[in-house]
């Protein structure tokens, strides 16, 4: 790496540690959802939902869970990813 400024960004850190996870080219993408009210029960129902749902459609995995959403990893190119 050769620009000093990419070393503070997420894009460079991650190229830096592991180069299949950079944006463009790599083989897995990191991915996200999040709720903006966490209700409870609720929550955790649409949470477990969502979850398999993306993995079963899009082949992401769940790594990290947060009160307000999840953190997956998935494939670093999707044909169609309907929002």
């Amino acid at each position: 790496m050769s620009d000093h400024r990419e070393l503070g960004t997420l894009q460079g850190y991650l190229k830096q540690l592991a180069p299949e996870f950079a944006p463009r080219g790599g083989r897995f993408r990191l991915y996200t959802h999040e709720l903006r009210d966490v209700r409870g029960v609720l929550t955790n129902l649409v949470h477990s939902v969502v979850s398999r749902r993306l993995e079963t459609e899009y082949e992401f995995y769940p790594v990290l869970f947060f009160a307000t959403g999840s953190l997956y990893i998935g494939p670093g190119q999707l044909p169609s990813f309907d929002r």
